[in-house]
């Protein structure tokens, strides 16, 4: 019984130390520091800048086009969601740390 107790423990410490090294999702904030090209800066020090290599934006954070009927006619419209120098974003980290999803500003 006693060397099961081991066994269990010994594969709890393993399974931890896995997600520890795997890094799970985490949440951040950033701040763009420009858009040509864009850039954010992480929150934690200010100096890690993720290019958009590693950058997902959603439609959250994108200029987007939708159709609405205004006074009984319908109309293109423009909805500016974009993101702009100095706004606060709330970023995913993807496991693994390589990409991040911009999810929203903040």
């Amino acid at each position: 019984m006693a060397d099961t107790s081991v066994l269990l423990n010994l594969i709890k410490k393993t399974a931890i130390e896995v997600m520890n090294t795997a890094q799970p999702c985490t949440l951040q904030y950033g701040t763009v520091k420009s858009i040509h090209p864009l850039q954010i800066a992480l929150d934690e020090n200010g100096k890690i800048v993720l290019t958009e290599s590693f950058l997902v934006l959603t439609k959250n954070v994108k200029d987007q086009e939708a159709t609405a009927e205004i006074e009984g006619e319908e109309k293109t419209i423009k909805i500016k969601n974009g993101l702009e120098a100095e706004d606060r974003v709330l970023l995913l980290r993807m496991q693994g740390g390589s990409q991040y999803i911009v999810l929203d500003k903040s």
